[in-house]
């Protein structure tokens, strides 16, 4: 019984290993996640008594309770969101060697004026501080400075004689203070500002546009990385277009006793249902002869094929597809015809080359097979054409 507890609690010190350096490398951190962005803030308290870090806690999961979405290059909306989350955690819970990983507050009792050491940057590898009062007013001055950790200065205009006096201008508008404001010592929001919070109401909103997203953008700099990508961006705004193709074809007929080749022609028709896929309707008549006997084939299929971001971007594609129908093969000797109905199907990939902004040739090679009575002929199909995308499309 010895031995197993003391395998228990070793069991429990390596995991705790595990999950306590299981922290991002920095106090602010932005990495992508699929089409997603993860913007996450650690701050960790020290000096701090009995409920901090869970008030704490609860005012940052008040404020970073919103969903952003991350613009593409153009500016529209794609499928990226950006989810921020704030980790609140005690200084002294931490390894040493996790420790430059967190943003360090200093808590301080009483009411004051809660600041930062300096304007934390993103992905920086650095980590700032700051020193918080306990009892502040609203729980959002947190999140106000919780935004400075992550990389936003003040959007309002400070007033004050010493701030002006070292030339501090956080609104950078062109404007100055008023006679009136300076006299007041006043701090009016920048304009556009008055209702967020880091204007000077801190018990506005974060919003998404002015402060999520601007903290993305101060992490990005010169590396388009945390822009929504084209991937992501045209699964929404990429127009499908209908598609007609032409081609000839040769079916190799899978027929007993002896193989032999139909030569015909197919027309097909791509309608689109979604961005990716597309109704798909097929229709050929084939000519061929075997030991004296002359065949017609008739066939039409209808189905589903799907059509990559290669196709719309007018770049080499791969497009599977699956179809089913019916075909009808009349067969004449002589003087005598007989017609035969069979179900088909048909399963391949077509390749298309573009070769203007409308038209491409293309190359369909499916497995073709027909059901009868009897039994079941393991046809393959090559066919080679051209095709157009027509006017119209979906979104």
């Amino acid at each position: 019984m010895k031995q197993i507890l003391l395998f228990i609690l070793s069991l429990s010190c390596c995991i705790g290993t595990v999950l306590a350096q299981n922290y991002e490398a920095q106090g602010t951190t932005v990495k992508k996640q699929g089409c997603n962005v993860l913007l996450t803030i650690q701050v960790a308290l020290d000096h701090d008594s009995t409920g901090d870090i869970a008030n704490i806690q609860a005012a940052l999961d008040g404020c970073f309770f919103l969903t952003c979405d991350l613009p593409c290059a153009d500016g529209t909306k794609g499928k990226c969101k950006i989810i921020t989350r704030a980790i609140v955690v005690s200084w002294n819970s931490l390894r040493a060697a996790d420790k430059p990983k967190f943003h360090h507050i200093t808590m301080l009792s009483g009411q004051g004026v809660s600041s930062v050491d300096a304007v934390g940057v993103p992905n920086s590898g650095q980590s700032s501080g700051g020193s918080w009062y306990r009892n502040e007013y609203s729980p959002k001055v947190y999140c106000h400075e919780t935004m400075h950790l992550a990389g936003l200065d003040d959007h309002y205009r400070d007033c004050r004689q010493n701030r002006l006096a070292l030339g501090v201008d956080n609104c950078k508008d062109g404007d100055t203070c008023t006679a009136a404001q300076i006299a007041a010592g006043a701090c009016p929001a920048c304009h556009g500002y008055e209702n967020d919070v880091m204007g000077t109401d801190v018990t506005k909103p974060i919003d998404c546009n002015m402060d999520i997203v601007e903290v993305i953008r101060i992490a990005n700099g010169a590396n388009p990385t945390f822009i929504c990508s084209d991937s992501c961006c045209e699964a929404v705004h990429r127009t499908v277009s209908k598609k007609l193709f032409v081609g000839i074809s040769t079916i190799f007929e899978d027929s007993k006793p002896d193989r032999f080749n139909t030569f015909g022609g197919n027309l097909g028709f791509m309608y689109p249902v979604s961005t990716s896929l597309r109704l798909t309707a097929d229709a050929g008549v084939y000519f061929g002869s075997n030991s004296g006997v002359s065949y017609t084939k008739a066939q039409v299929l209808i189905g589903a094929s799907f059509l990559p971001v290669q196709y719309d971007r007018n770049e080499l594609s791969f497009s599977p597809y699956i179809l089913a129908g019916i075909s009808n093969v009349t067969s004449k000797y002589s003087s005598i015809s007989t017609s035969s109905t069979s179900i088909s199907a048909a399963a391949g990939v077509e390749v298309r080359l573009p070769v203007t902004k409308t038209a491409g040739v293309a190359c369909r090679v499916d497995y073709n097979p027909s059901f009868n009575s009897a039994g079941v002929s393991n046809n393959f199909r090559l066919s080679l054409g051209v095709d157009w995308k027509l006017i119209g499309g979906k979104k």
